[in-house]
């Protein structure tokens, strides 16, 4: 199947859940504040965290690559909240991602890597918006990777998804896994209690080390 078809499958299978994502995120807001942003961030760890281990999980090399990229993300996210004053926590209690069968494994997990990867497009244009906004948070979470522009990074990713997603079975599976990430995502929202970040107490001495 062609990379289009592939990425239109998603998209169709996806878009409502987005919408409804983008709606409910204080951060995507015209008035989001450093509050927001580290609440967003404390949103994000758990979902990230168990994405890394779907995502590695089948051994494949394309995704091994991403699950590196997401661990580039955590310690980015990490430097973010420790700039802000907020303390480590361990992963605790992370439910993990569960493909339909064991034959869709692969595929399903290529459907979590798109959601996540996909995210960091919209997050280059938030940190665009953002910035002015809470500096002088540097917001590394947001920051593109060293030698990785967004743009050119997705479409290379989006070569490889349509190479590892092979055949109508391997779609549907790879959609599963996408509705999966957003499913899991609205679900922590929902359950994230109001104003959930702490007021900061910010000490803004770290850099972005992934930054170029």
């Amino acid at each position: 199947m062609s990379a289009p078809a592939v990425l239109q499958a998603l998209r169709a299978a996806t878009g409502e859940l987005h919408r409804r994502l983008d709606s409910q995120l204080p951060i995507a807001g015209a008035e989001a504040t450093l509050q927001d942003y580290l609440a967003h961030l404390q949103l994000l760890r758990p979902w990230l965290q168990a994405l890394r281990a779907a995502i590695a999980g089948p051994g494949d090399a394309g995704l091994d690559a991403v699950a590196r990229r997401i661990d580039g993300r955590l310690q980015a996210l990490q430097w973010d909240l420790a700039d802000a004053g907020e303390p480590q926590r361990e992963r605790a209690g992370v439910e993990d991602f569960v493909p339909p069968s064991p034959g869709a494994a692969l595929a399903y997990a290529w459907g979590l890597a798109y959601v996540v990867e996909g995210s960091q497009l919209g997050g280059a244009v938030m940190r665009r918006r953002l910035l002015p906004r809470l500096a002088p948070h540097p917001l590394c979470y947001f920051a593109p990777a060293e030698g990785r522009g967004p743009a050119s990074g997705w479409q290379d990713f989006i070569a490889e998804l349509a190479a590892a997603v092979d055949g109508q079975a391997a779609v549907e599976a790879a959609a599963s896994g996408a509705v999966a990430a957003f499913e899991r995502l609205l679900a922590q929202r929902a359950r994230q209690a109001p104003n959930s970040a702490a007021p900061p107490e910010a000490r803004l001495a770290n850099i972005c080390h992934h930054e170029s």
